[in-house]
């Protein structure tokens, strides 16, 4: 019987690349309000990878170059939660959008490209150049363990080597 969801065969001439700047048909998409509409639709799974599904019957393949999500800016600030009130680092996103970094997710790639975790952990987000200097300017060396950390809140948060997708 048939689940209503069939495999998704066919690329939309859709392109995201590495600094996630959205094509069609190889034309930059310029219009901010449309690929905000169709970040919305996102999808991403270990099958078939990155996809646009508006419906169980409107759905295509994109190609995406790293990742889908960017990084564009990064600032620490504080929480503002009282007694508990700490820094967190809040992060832009390529879709408009901003949440707290997931420190737990920071990984690092062979060509010192720096990553994490964004959108509920859902995906994995490239950090832009910009937005990479404004992170690691607080990065320290654990002579111990040989590994980088990020220290917020007085917890050492390790950044990860070549974690895949």
């Amino acid at each position: 019987m048939n689940s209503g969801k069939e495999e998704i065969k066919d690329l939309c001439d859709i392109r995201i690349d590495k600094e996630g700047t959205w094509y069609y048909r190889g034309t930059e998409m310029y219009r901010t309000d449309i690929v905000r509409y169709l970040y919305q639709y996102l999808k991403k799974d270990e099958k078939q990878g990155y996809y646009i599904e508006v419906s169980d019957l409107d759905r295509c393949r994109i190609d995406v170059e790293d990742t889908a999500f960017v990084v564009t800016a990064a600032e620490k600030m504080s929480s503002g939660e009282g007694a508990g009130e700490g820094e967190v680092i809040l992060i832009h996103l390529s879709d408009g959008s901003e949440e707290t970094l997931c420190l737990d997710s920071l990984s690092i790639s062979e060509d010192n490209v720096l990553y994490c975790r964004v959108k509920g952990n859902g995906f994995k987000a490239r950090f832009s150049r910009k937005s990479y200097y404004q992170v690691v300017h607080d990065v320290e060396y654990d002579e111990k363990s040989g590994k980088y950390y990020l220290k917020v809140n007085g917890h050492r948060y390790f950044i990860k080597e070549n974690e895949k997708d």
